[in-house]
């Protein structure tokens, strides 16, 4: 689906919601998505200047346009579907068939079991009801952008994948560099890859050049076009619809972000057509900058991941714990695994119930994971929750296609 995306360096859209407050929306008191179909004229204005500026891709209104956003912010009964659908529909009748139409899906605010109250499962639902709605509505692909963690980035893509459409991921991050959940980057992209998405990257931000050094972090590693779409820098305290970053400024940041690796860029809060426009002209005469590569040590090892962190191992010297049984409370064998300094927890999973019992311990544990089990509904069900990339162990009672088709489903490593 990689091949769906324009090339050689794709233009996105610039803002909406800071263009809309600066057009009249209210900032508070009123909900956006019913504003903006009261409006319509307003966004259609907007998301036109866009495509005239040069931007090859403009994203769906909806970011906040799930039923967990919606019910947080009043709406007691939201019609996820009529309100999805009838804003994809403004931004297609803005394309104009002269850009791509992006579904977007943003957060959901919801705490994932055991920290809070919501599933997975649940996770998964909200965000299957809003990309069905975007798929029927006509979209070309699907963005899932300004994400805080991997587990809500996973659910999303878990729900859009099922539309075979390309699916883009763009998490934000702070000021450090890391994600807003504390997550790597690295470990993000691995996990996001093994997916199958078919474009990473990162927007908002205060800094680009907070962008620019994960970027070039995570690169040497991608095998997916890498994005990035900045914002314009703090809004003036006195004047908030005024970003601190002109354009020209924002296209001389985005030229670093292409020459750390991104191929796909746009812009965030505080970007208006002007700024995008800047971005375009750049794009016409840039000259891209060779990339570092992997060692081939590195492209050897064996990448797994937790919700946190990324784990490089030598497939040559991986040290396996003894196999251990899921149950309410893990937390001794994880401390025992990681005081005996093992590589990877070998977890034996027989039933669904026991894969939900460790998905429920998993945020606790700093070790990556290896599945063994017998039972391919247990397989599916442990691979399906757990927020990261997991090995599988082959030595098991399953036919080796199966076993590969599942964990090929959920981007794991077969060992």
């Amino acid at each position: 689906m990689q091949d769906d995306i324009p090339r050689p360096y794709t233009i996105l859209d610039g803002a909406a919601a800071t263009n809309l407050f600066a057009a009249g929306m209210p900032r508070e008191g009123v909900l956006y998505e019913e504003w903006i179909l009261s409006h319509k004229e307003v966004l259609l204005s907007l998301q036109t200047d866009f495509v005239n500026a040069g931007a090859s891709v403009l994203y769906t209104p909806t970011l906040t346009a799930n039923e967990a956003s919606l019910i947080r912010r009043g709406v007691e009964e939201p019609d996820v579907d009529s309100l999805n659908k009838s804003l994809a529909a403004l931004t297609i009748t803005a394309a104009a068939g002269k850009a791509k139409v992006a579904g977007c899906l943003g957060p959901t605010g919801l705490a994932l079991a055991p920290a809070g109250e919501t599933e997975f499962d649940e996770l998964c639902q909200i965000y299957a009801e809003q990309a069905g709605a975007l798929d029927e509505a006509g979209v070309d692909l699907f963005v899932i952008e300004t994400m805080v963690s991997v587990p809500e980035a996973r659910a999303a893509v878990l729900a859009c994948r099922k539309y075979k459409k390309p699916v883009m991921v763009s998490m934000a991050l702070n000021d450090d560099g890391e994600l807003i959940s504390g997550g790597d980057p690295l470990a993000c992209l691995i996990s996001m890859q093994a997916l199958g998405v078919d474009a990473f990257g990162f927007n908002c931000g205060k800094s680009p050049a907070v962008m620019e050094e994960a970027l070039r972090a995570i690169a040497p590693y991608a095998s997916v076009p890498l994005l990035a779409k900045p914002s314009a820098g703090e809004p003036n305290p006195i004047l908030p619809n005024q970003y601190e970053i002109s354009p020209v400024m924002l296209a001389k940041a985005c030229e670093k972000l292409m020459d750390a690796g991104a191929s796909i860029v746009g812009g965030c809060c505080g970007t208006t057509p002007a700024h995008i426009r800047a971005i375009t002209e750049m794009t016409k005469t840039y000259e891209k900058k060779p990339l570092p590569k992997l060692t081939t040590e590195q492209e050897n090892d064996i990448w797994l991941t937790n919700d946190r962190a990324l784990f490089a191992l030598d497939e040559e010297r991986i040290e396996f714990t003894s196999p251990i049984d899921c149950g309410y409370d893990m937390s001794d064998d994880f401390l025992a695994a990681e005081d005996d300094s093992y590589d990877v927890m070998l977890i034996r999973v027989e039933t669904p119930d026991e894969a939900l019992d460790f998905a429920h311990n998993a945020p606790f544990a700093a070790l990556p994971v290896c599945f063994q089990s017998d039972d391919p509904e247990a397989l599916s069900r442990a691979l399906f929750l757990y927020n990261g990339r997991a090995m599988v162990d082959s030595n098991c009672e399953l036919e080796d296609a199966q076993l590969q088709k599942i964990a090929a489903r959920y981007g794991a490593f077969v060992y």
